[in-house]
This record gives C-alpha cells, sequence and structure tokens, in this order.
C-alpha cells in the first residue's frame, strides 16, 4: 500500500536552480501506483477506500504544485515590474557596509530575483536604499 504524505505549500523544499524539483513528483507517483497495480499482493488487498484517498491525495499534491509553480510566476513578474520602474532613475545601494550611488542602466531577472545594474554592475533589487 502506497501511503502518500502531502506538506503544506511553505514547508516543501526549494526547486534547485536547474529548475528540477526535489519532491516526490507526479512522476513519481504514477510509476508507484502503476507497479501496485500490476504487481498486488495477494495476501493483503487493496482496501478500495484507501486507493480512492491515494488517488484524491494525488489530485490535491498535483494542483497545489501547479499553484505554487503560479505563485512564484506572479511573484518574480511583480518583482521585475517594481525594479524596472528603476531604470533612468538614480538610486542607492548598500552593499556591505558602503552605498554605491548611480543611474540604473536596466535590470535582469535570476533564478535569486531581480537585479539591477549600475555602471555595468549588477546589485540585487533588495539592496536598494534609496531611490533619488
Amino acid at each position: 500500500m502506497i501511503n502518500l504524505q502531502v506538506n503544506a505549500v511553505g514547508t516543501a523544499p526549494a526547486p534547485a536552480a536547474t529548475g528540477t524539483r526535489d519532491v516526490f513528483g507526479k512522476d513519481a507517483f504514477m510509476k508507484l501506483l502503476l507497479a501496485q497495480l500490476t504487481h498486488p499482493d495477494p495476501l493483503a488487498p487493496q482496501d478500495p477506500g484507501a486507493f480512492m484517498n491515494q488517488i484524491v491525495q494525488f489530485g490535491v499534491l498535483e494542483r497545489l504544485i501547479e499553484l505554487e509553480e503560479r505563485v512564484r510566476d506572479l511573484n518574480r513578474s511583480q518583482i521585475l515590474s517594481q525594479a524596472a520602474t528603476l531604470i533612468g532613475r538614480e538610486v542607492v545601494v548598500e552593499v556591505g557596509d558602503t552605498a554605491v550611488t548611480g543611474v540604473v542602466e536596466k535590470v535582469t531577472l535570476t533564478a535569486d530575483g531581480a537585479q539591477v545594474v549600475i555602471d555595468g554592475a549588477p546589485y540585487d533589487f533588495g539592496a536598494v536604499r534609496e531611490v533619488r
């Protein structure tokens, strides 16, 4: 019998930078489900209620993953939009103990978030402390 546990969206491990997920995904679930259906244990038959519960859990898991991806995309778009409003404006960026002042030339989006480019050097959007 397969026992699938669904964690809250906020407690799932973060995806790797390459875009692959490090969680029990739908492909792995389907392989296990297929193996369970093709090789049933004759001494311990599958309870139909438990089987339906697993299917429902799989559906919930799939929807949570889709929702998480959509929220992540929306968040990235919002951050990029906010950072783009700084293009052509003078900003003060805090880097450690020093402050860098300059005009934002462009904005880039990386796996870690948005970056503003000042004099050819990228700085984290979150490090912007002042807009002039």
